[in-house]
């Protein structure tokens, strides 16, 4: 049933794992009737191949951090602790991990980036200030339009994507009649189910 606001930010899933999980299966069983559901998707082996070449150079043999510590959401067993105490709990029930800042797919051999503004926070040997102003720059590079595709979904739709070549988040959750419209107050009823695959490849090769 997943937790309330969750996935409304830019990530690949699990990608704050040794191990992330490469392939994601998206199969709704109740959407709304008088509001849109849409997911966002961002195509980062183009984006990578748009990029400027010093960009590209920048980010040739580092290696970025990934943790989910800032996605945590607070559940009624955390009231009483504070800020440092969580983050202390989820450093050590997950401490981040670092993978290369652009991989090459397994299969295909092309060059891929690996990071999204969700679950990257950090440039493996880089002072902070130096690796947030280099994210930064790739973030506002990669979530430009171009890049950026959005499905919605409708009863009976099943999608399946590579979290190695996709980043995603939810989409805007808008009236029917107005696909204009902002986010709305309350969000209808919905469930999708949401299955992990692993293809037995590695993240990179």
């Amino acid at each position: 049933m997943g937790v309330a606001r969750t996935g409304g930010y830019w990530h690949s899933d699990t990608a704050f794992l040794e191990k992330p999980v490469p392939l994601t299966l998206l199969y709704p069983q109740i959407i709304p009737k008088n509001s849109r559901r849409t997911t966002l998707f961002i195509d980062l082996q183009r984006a990578y191949q748009a990029m400027p070449d010093k960009l590209k150079q920048q980010l040739t043999s580092i290696k970025f951090i990934h943790s989910g510590k800032w996605k945590y959401k607070v559940r009624q067993e955390d009231a009483g602790l504070d800020l440092s105490e969580i983050l202390q709990m989820i450093h050590k029930a997950q401490p981040p991990v670092s993978h290369p800042a652009v991989i090459t797919h397994p299969v295909t051999g092309q060059k891929i980036l690996y990071a999204t503004r969700g679950f990257t926070v950090g440039v493996k040997g880089m002072s902070t200030d130096d690796g947030e102003a280099l994210l930064n720059e790739v973030f506002d590079f990669v979530e430009q339009d171009q890049f950026i595709v959005e499905f919605q979904w409708s009863l009976g739709d099943i999608i399946l994507w590579d979290n190695r070549f996709f980043a995603h988040k939810a989409g805007r959750l808008a009236k029917a009649n107005d696909p204009t419209e902002g986010d709305i107050a309350s969000e209808e009823e919905t469930m999708v189910y949401r299955i992990i695959l692993n293809d037995a490849l590695p993240l990179s090769a």
